[in-house]
């Protein structure tokens, strides 16, 4: 979790609370996404989809029962994919891995505006995903996940800690082979 040679190698605490949240928003998501699947052929969903069916602006689509129930399957079949993903994901941020912070912060700019689309119900979800993406690129979790070695690190030569400037990364590598003798005139 820390980076040998920063000084400032602890976690930021908007790193933590951004993982956390991931983490447990990702769980309330697979927790309803299971209950959503068990409840997707009870007489109460059956109600719920025909209500929906039914409203005048959907009546023109010719929508059946069938389908509406297998399209909020396949919906949930992609949140389901979604929330694992952003479970693992958020998991690897909490351990400093910068390809995580960037899978997510897309996966999250993808939540919000699916979310922002679907009305004024999943808005409290586009604003807890979006205020998750903003705190991991945040000033201090930029600086953390700035790791020693990258362009613009703080102090620290690029072939990591202890490594004199010059010296490539790796090492100073094998000795350069012998001149060839001299030959005689």
């Amino acid at each position: 979790m820390s980076s040998p040679g920063r000084a400032d190698a602890s976690r930021p605490p908007q790193v933590t609370v951004a993982g956390f949240l991931t983490l447990f928003g990702s769980v309330f998501a697979l927790v309803g996404v299971f209950q959503g699947m068990s409840q997707l052929y009870s007489a109460d969903m059956s109600a719920f989809l025909r209500d929906i069916i039914d409203r005048d602006d959907l009546a023109r689509y010719d929508l059946t029962l069938d389908l509406a129930r297998q399209t909020v399957k396949y919906i949930l079949m992609v949140t389901s994919v979604f929330a694992s993903a952003s479970l693992v994901l958020g998991w690897f941020v909490l351990h400093r891995n910068k390809p995580s912070r960037l899978a997510l912060s897309v996966m999250g700019a993808l939540t919000v505006l699916l979310t922002l689309v679907a009305g004024p119900q999943l808005w409290v979800v586009a604003v807890y995903v979006a205020s998750v993406v903003l705190l991991l690129w945040s000033k201090p979790a930029r600086d953390w996940f700035t790791v020693a070695g990258d362009a613009g690190g703080p102090g620290v030569p690029p072939g990591g800690p202890g490594v004199p400037p010059g010296v490539p990364p790796g090492g100073p590598g094998p000795p350069p082979p012998p001149p060839p003798p001299p030959r005689p005139r």
